[in-house]
């Protein structure tokens, strides 16, 4: 049997209180959508902090590490260029050890020298010395053009006879100061 609803106003009341139960439910699950979401965000940000935590720490540790290589590559850095340096050197060496052995062939005995000066890049050496025979000196770099001498040109530029007065009743000490010129070839000193 069909039901009839004699009072027209609760038709109205069923009606709100409908909605009240609905707009009910759809706060409560609004609430606990965002209840979960406020939980949710909370964890991440635990999360992200303890990422964040780690990152400093190997970041510090980084830096450390970075702090201790830097040392070392600084040393590494200084020992590279004392490789380089000496690479340079000895790629610029000059081996005297040929021109002294052919001053000592070709100088007499009595010659002492007082000062020496070699221009390698030029190839010429200066003599500067004392002799008491300036004769045997001149007959010396008369002789280089001889295939065993490391010369090629030698020429007196200066003699000068220095007397030294010796003890009453004796001769005068007789010495001659020269300067010498001599040219010799630049490969001879390079290795």
């Amino acid at each position: 049997m069909p039901s009839v609803n004699l009072a027209p106003g609760t038709q109205y009341a069923i009606a709100a209180r409908h909605r009240r139960q609905r707009l009910f439910w759809l706060a409560l699950v609004i609430f606990v959508i965002l209840a979960l979401i406020w939980v949710g965000m909370l964890l991440y940000r635990k999360q992200v902090e303890g990422e964040l935590s780690d990152t400093r720490d190997q970041l510090s540790t980084v830096q450390s590490e970075l702090a201790r290589l830097n040392d070392e590559a600084q040393r590494v850095e200084a020992f590279e260029k004392q490789l380089s340096s000496l690479s340079q050197l000895m790629q610029e060496h000059v081996v005297w050890e040929p021109l002294f052995q052919g001053i000592e062939r070709l100088l007499p005995a009595p010659v002492r020298l007082t000062n020496l000066e070699a221009k390698g890049e030029t190839g010429e050496l200066f003599l500067t010395g004392r002799t008491p025979d300036v004769d045997q000196l001149s007959q010396a770099l008369a002789s280089l053009e001889t295939e065993s001498s490391p010369f090629d040109v030698g020429q007196l530029t200066q003699v000068t006879r220095v007397e030294t007065p010796a003890g009453e009743g004796e001769p005068a000490l007789v010495d001659y100061v020269f300067e010498a010129e001599l040219t010799f070839d630049r490969n001879l000193i390079t290795p």
